[in-house]
């Protein structure tokens, strides 16, 4: 299904033994920090109230002693509304320990079909959830949800939801929230079916794709929350503010820009996995960075295309991708070099570490 990775920490996101009620694994290294050790399976994570075909696991993301469950087919607020769980650890920095189901997340407006938990991220105290087929707007428009922990950096605390994400011109069909990725105080969201030219109209530029960077802003002075005696920073009001909305420079009909994203500080990756450039639907990625690093409120330039050395016809190159520090990964699952679909991964460096207008290399 899915893998996430976080120092010496791997979710992996499985079937379950064939019901698609689905599961996700703990594997921790044996020896921290060591790029030689061996890894151990530590834990298996199930849902409490797991069920046939809700697909938990189908997206796993992970934080510290935090571990985040999508299962988008799950039934809570209708069929295939949606939800998510969160794990932690019961020792925090212990790569031995157990870990233990904290929440379920639920969104407060959820409805059949919203695929609440398709898409999922966490940073710290804060998740973001993607529901790609919520209706808030039109059908199939997209959303996503953010939730912070009720006590700051506690394992044990509860979680609430904070706000709600659309993207600034909703349209029938966006999937807005499919692509979905967070770093620090930077949210960006994919639309890959969305409405690039902000007309209000997909059929101008129907699948094209576009993505959406969104920023926790501070709160307003004076802050609308109790003195500091009583507060928590995890329960302070989230503002979170629409910065900027990203096109590919050479976007077509059918690219669907935004399928998938990964931001790392100043730098992000978004995949296109069905652009034509080596062929039909052989794929692509772009890389954004920060035009002030650092500046949440900065927009964002394109700065490469990233293609395949051999990419070709049907690879769906930028299907996944990430991204850490001058690095980035492309996978292309359906490239053919071992056999039919046997899948491959790219990986880019740039070419002056640090610089953020620098080109990237294969």
């Amino acid at each position: 299904y899915s893998v996430a990775i976080r120092g010496d920490t791997v979710a992996v996101g499985a079937n379950n033994k064939g019901d698609w009620s689905g599961s996700a694994y703990i594997f921790t290294r044996d020896a921290a920090r060591s790029l030689t050790a061996s890894w151990t399976q530590r834990a298996k994570l199930l849902a409490s109230d797991g069920g046939g075909y809700d697909y938990f696991g189908q997206r796993v993301a992970i934080s510290g002693d935090t571990v985040v469950v999508g299962a988008y087919g799950d039934n809570h607020k209708g069929s295939d509304s949606g939800s998510a769980y969160i794990f932690t650890r019961d020792d925090a920095g212990n790569l031995t320990a157990s870990w233990t189901q904290r929440a379920k997340l639920l969104p407060s407006d959820g409805a059949i079909a919203d695929w609440f938990g398709a898409s999922v991220a966490i940073s710290g105290d804060i998740t973001v959830v993607g529901a790609a087929h919520h209706d808030d707007k039109e059908s199939n428009s997209g959303s996503a949800y953010i939730f912070t922990r009720d006590v700051a950096g506690s394992l044990t605390a509860s979680w609430t939801q904070r706000t709600k994400l659309l993207a600034s011109v909703a349209v029938r069909g966006a999937w807005f929230g499919l692509g979905l990725a967070i770093s620090g105080d930077t949210v960006v969201m994919g639309a890959p079916a969305g409405d690039a030219y902000d007309d209000a109209n997909t059929y101008s530029d129907p699948m094209m794709g576009s993505v959406y960077v969104f920023a926790s802003l501070p709160p307003p002075s004076p802050p609308p929350y109790p003195p500091p005696s009583s507060f928590s920073p995890a329960a302070m009001p989230v503002n979170v503010t629409q910065i900027v909305k990203l096109l590919a420079s050479d976007g077509a009909v059918g690219d669907r820009f935004g399928w998938s994203v990964a931001v790392d500080g100043d730098t992000m990756v978004v995949g296109a996995q069905f652009d034509d450039d080596n062929g039909m639907s052989s794929g692509s990625a772009y890389i954004f960075t920060r035009d002030v690093p650092g500046s949440l409120t900065a927009s964002w330039t394109q700065r490469a295309k990233l293609l395949a050395s051999d990419g070709a016809g049907g690879d769906y190159f930028g299907y996944s991708v990430a991204v850490s520090g001058e690095t980035v990964v492309v996978g292309a699952y359906r490239d053919d070099d071992k056999g039919s679909i046997s899948g491959s991964a790219y990986v880019f460096t740039r070419d002056d570490a640090g610089s953020l207008t620098a080109s990237w290399t294969q």
